[in-house]
């Protein structure tokens, strides 16, 4: 790559075009989540403005004038990245699914992804193609469904590729039910899926097998023909799950010690292969070809196939999952600006593949992989040179595995905020785990690549080869567990917001910009972005001390009631609720609300603090009267007078009487938590709407929370009848 001017910003600006191309078409892409309207007209408008283009082409410009070329240019990328992602979408087609549901639908189509096995459930992408309607007449009809087969050891797994025929109730994908928990159905609409499918083991058939592209069905025998080889050859469990997991993509040999030692120790993305493989993969070959050197012309273009022929073997290897084909694609472009012209900067080579993946699948711009991918290349390209001039090491080998780590060290800062905005955990030694994981990954994945190629030709070589491998993925392991052990080696339940993620990147961009031209307008742009990240913080710390909630959860079979005063927080909660539960529907809200302090109360205790006091099942919070109507309450005594309160909450089951309840308690609402059976609350909610009783359905409407700093109901709103 040629040197770049950046000591003048401007002038570096103009160096990458395809940058400033892709900046707007992405704009255009993330505007569909907000203003999602297609009309055909569009097409037409896109195909105008392109005449238009042409037409600007030819034009000339006064100096004055220089900025309109631009300004047009970048508006057509923003409605071309606009109008593709509204046409991808595939709710737009007239033979979408919702103008045929049923009841019971009995459909047919094709398996588009790799099933992924649990311990009850098959699931994988399902592409419908056909529907039999009421009069048992097909229908040609479109949509992707996200179906889950129960598994059963009479029935074999269905494969990418199988064109099935299930029976089963389409459901459309229902928002999270509790506050600031992860968001399946958005999720899912970043891959195109919209419904989903429960299917029992005898409700499905194969009518075809295994249509996939031949390319697809390489992949997947050569991935299964080598995990049992590799099986073989490193018997250790965990040496052979770290394995299949970083050469193969295979995760189903992973234990939880395992993920949680790679997680808290910054590594996990070790173990999920993206570009940070391909990346390693690929620089290492190029460094081996570096030995080799050549003036003529052919050497460049053999090297470059060479590394073609690497990554897209690796991708095979590891069934062509999309976040690896989208990784081959980058570092493909990568390559070619590297080895065949030295003008092409790294950043124009990544913005082409950016390009290329989002014109294809635009959605990919909102999946987690690809953004990991591209920020974690973007912070090699930049931060790279910073990092490694820290240090020049004087003997070859070490220099070798400094740069490694200084490859590692770049991507990890780069990810890391938003790793810190996804998982909510930053691991306070990922730098220190980098300097081990990085340059062993190389090793490992190399190593495992000889082993495979050496068990065709020689057992002997292999088991020699699978043995050295056991013991360095063992080395890393117990370097990572040192790691997980020691004081403070993870925050935990770190919440920010998607504004101050990017400040975060300002402050990081800037950084390096400054290390790199010694310009001081960078460091007044670090400072600045400093600055209001932390009158961000200030602000959320002077209104996390002033709030008072209160929230029911919306959990299967459980109760929780959390009261929030400040960042102190009261729960209530059934004795039988597990630790799963609550991480995965509770304790997100928790870290949102950035509670520091947590007490639990369970059933028939009675507490007193400065605003709560519970009596069994009466609870008073601020001027918020709470009864709880369960078994207990029904068969104790019940007040000889109507008692004033703001909420009832019946829960497990009761055997009541709406009438009787209304006339015991004097209530604004009346709310009706997970905990209950689905028949006996759709008979309480009749009683309700006979009688004109406001209510809440927990299990159909999500979480009540009612916030009282601000004196509204906030989050989900209680259902009024009409009568």
């Amino acid at each position: 790559m040629r040197k770049l001017n950046t000591n003048n910003p401007i002038a570096y600006w103009r160096e990458i075009p395809l940058v400033r191309l892709l900046l707007p078409f992405i704009v255009g892409i993330y505007l569909t989540e907000s203003f999602h309207s297609f009309q055909q007209e569009l097409v037409w408008l896109l195909f105008g403005l392109l005449i238009g283009l042409y037409s600007l082409g030819q034009a000339s410009f006064t100096f004055k004038n220089r900025w309109l070329p631009g300004t047009y240019i970048s508006f057509f990328f923003l409605l071309f990245g606009y109008t593709i992602t509204c046409h991808q979408d595939e709710r737009t087609v007239n033979t979408y699914l919702d103008n045929y549901q049923q009841t019971e639908n009995r459909i047919f189509g094709t398996v588009v992804s790799y099933p992924k096995e649990s311990e009850v459930y098959t699931r994988f992408k399902f592409a419908l193609q056909g529907i039999q309607g009421t009069e048992k007449k097909l229908h040609s009809c479109t949509g992707n469904i996200q179906v889950a087969i129960k598994k059963s050891f009479s029935h074999p797994i269905p494969v990418y590729g199988d064109q099935l025929f299930l029976v089963g109730n389409i459901d459309t994908i229902a928002a999270p039910r509790n506050p600031s928990t992860f968001d399946y159905r958005q999720y899912l609409h970043f891959q195109n899926i919209h419904h989903q499918l429960f299917v029992d083991t005898m409700n499905w058939k194969v009518l075809k097998s295994a249509q996939a592209p031949a390319v697809f069905q390489l992949a997947n025998t050569l991935q299964q023909n080598f995990i049992t080889r590799l099986a073989e050859y490193v018997p250790a469990s965990e040496s052979f799950a770290i394995a299949a997991a970083m050469a193969l993509g295979y995760k189903a040999a992973m234990t939880s010690d395992i993920k949680d030692a790679y997680s808290e120790s910054g590594a996990i993305h070790v173990l999920a292969v993206s570009g940070l493989h391909v990346g390693v993969l690929s620089e290492v070959l190029l460094f081996l070809l570096g030995f080799f050197t050549s003036k003529k012309t052919h050497w460049k273009w053999l090297k470059y196939f060479c590394s073609l022929l690497l990554i897209w073997t690796f991708v095979l290897l590891v069934g062509a999952t999309d976040s690896v084909v989208r990784a081959g694609i980058l570092f493909s472009f990568i390559n070619f600006g590297r080895l065949t012209r030295r003008d092409i900067h790294s950043l124009n080579a990544l913005a082409a593949a950016a390009f290329i993946i989002l014109v294809v699948d635009p959605y990919a711009l909102f999946q987690v992989g690809f953004q990991f991918s591209f920020l974690a290349v973007t912070g090699i390209i930049i931060g790279y040179k910073p990092i490694y001039n820290f240090w020049t090491p004087r003997f070859k080998a070490i220099h070798f595995f400094w740069q490694l780590t200084a490859v590692g060290i770049s991507a990890q800062l780069f990810v890391m905020p938003l790793s810190v905005y996804y998982f909510h955990q930053f691991p306070l030694y990922s730098i220190l785990s980098g300097l081990m994981v990085v340059p062993f990954a190389g090793l490992i994945l190399y190593t495992t690549i000889v082993l495979l190629i050496s068990s065709y030709f020689s057992i002997s070589l292999a088991s020699v080869i699978g043995m050295g491998l056991s013991w360095v993925i063992a080395f890393q392991n117990e370097f990572l567990f040192m790691i997980q052990k020691l004081p403070y080696h993870s925050i935990q339940g770190i919440w920010i917001e998607w504004y101050e993620v990017l400040l975060v990147y300002g402050i990081i961009f800037s950084s390096l910009l400054l290390i790199r031209t010694k310009i001081t307008t960078w460091l007044q742009v670090t400072l600045c972005c400093m600055s209001v990240l932390l009158g961000i913080q200030t602000w959320q710390l002077i209104n996390s001390y002033q709030q008072q909630l209160l929230v029911i959860y919306a959990l299967p079979k459980d109760t929780v009631i959390d009261f929030v005063d400040g960042r102190e927080l009261v729960s209530w909660q059934s004795n039988s609720i597990s630790e799963k539960t609550m991480d995965f529907n509770v304790q997100p809200n928790r870290w949102a609300m950035d509670i520091q302090e947590e007490k639990i109360i369970v059933p028939n205790n009675v507490f007193a603090s400065k605003r709560l006091y519970v009596d069994t099942s009466y609870l008073q919070f601020g001027d918020r009267k709470l009864v709880i109507v369960d078994d207990a309450l029904s068969k104790s005594s019940i007040p000889q007078a109507a008692l004033d309160c703001t909420y009832v909450l019946v829960r497990d089951n009761p055997k009541i009487v709406i009438k009787e309840v209304l006339a015991n308690y004097n209530m604004d609402l009346i709310i009706f938590d997970g905990s209950n059976k689905r028949y006996k609350i759709e008979a309480w909610e009749k009683e309700c709407e006979a009688i004109g009783l406001s209510y809440h359905d927990v299990k159909e409407e999500g979480a009540f929370m009612d916030d009282f700093t601000s004196q509204t109901f906030s989050s989900a709103k209680p259902r009024i009848s009409s009568k």
